[in-house]
């Protein structure tokens, strides 16, 4: 591993680590919600980041036709299994999976035992989502730390994201729920002009439109343009304000796409 490399995990590393986390209250919260027949889910994903020629990366997956949402850009990730995810975070706690171990820079027992073993439960349940969707080697990562939760608006749903370092993996092995792989450069979030608001509307089910921010990815040789938004985007936004300050910058109304969701865009 290069200087630069070290350099940025050990950077998100600290500032990650200073952070409040709130995976125990959304947790405990979920429990107490399922306990009164009020179903909520458990969602852990895995926000991946590599270096390549001179630059940083966030590594996204394009969902396929085949499940909910199709088109959009998200992260390797999915809904916690407990049998499953339960051994994998044995694994991960003896350092089978030497994920956690492999970062000197990583100190998390500056949480007590409930809450670490509840970052460890979600990072399983992303690394096993990981594995199955595109073939991603829990090996070939280093675990930088937890960012804050975020719950979805449309789903009763709640997202546990864990931040890691990929040593680049040339291969991967795609199942029907992944469309593509698509890498965004890091330094495209620091470009204002690469702002927009997204118009979203979805006929035929009497709702009002509404905007969001979202970023616009066009690839190298120009034929495809990429959209991020949603809880995606918000959960780099809130990762890279953490690390480097950076807000949403203001985005004029002149910056408008305009999106149409299927009819069945919430349902696989």
């Amino acid at each position: 591993m290069n200087d630069i490399s070290s350099s940025f995990i050990a950077t998100l590393t600290r500032s990650l680590g200073n952070r409040h986390l709130d995976f125990h209250e959304k947790f405990t919260f979920i429990k107490d919600q399922n306990k009164h027949k009020i179903t909520y889910l458990s969602a852990g994903v895995c926000i991946p980041i590599f270096y390549d020629a001179g630059q940083f990366y966030i590594q996204l997956i394009k969902r396929s036709l085949k499940v909910s949402q199709p088109g959009d850009l998200s992260f390797p990730g999915g809904m916690l299994s407990p049998v499953k995810d339960n051994l994998l975070e044995c694994f991960i706690s003896w350092g089978i999976i030497p994920i956690i171990r492999r970062n000197k820079h990583l100190f998390l027992n500056h949480y007590d035992s409930k809450v670490r073993r509840i970052i460890k439960l979600l990072l399983a349940s992303a690394l096993r989502e990981a594995w199955e969707e595109i073939g991603m080697n829990p090996c070939r990562l280093i675990y930088l730390g937890p960012l804050p939760t975020y719950t979805l608006k449309m789903f009763r749903r709640v997202i546990f994201p864990s931040v890691c370092f990929l040593q680049k993996q040339s291969e991967y092995r795609l199942n029907d729920e992944v469309d593509r792989i698509i890498n965004i450069p890091l330094t495209l979030f620091f470009d204002e002009g690469s702002y927009f608001r997204l118009a979203v509307e979805m006929p035929g089910r009497g709702e009002q439109g509404e905007e969001f921010p979202c970023l616009l990815f066009r690839e190298r040789n120009g034929t495809q343009e990429h959209i991020l938004w949603g809880a995606t985007f918000f959960l780099i936004m809130n990762l890279l304000e953490i690390v480097y300050d950076l807000k949403i910058p203001p985005i004029p109304a002149s910056r408008t796409i305009k999106k149409t969701l299927l009819a069945d865009y919430h349902h696989s």
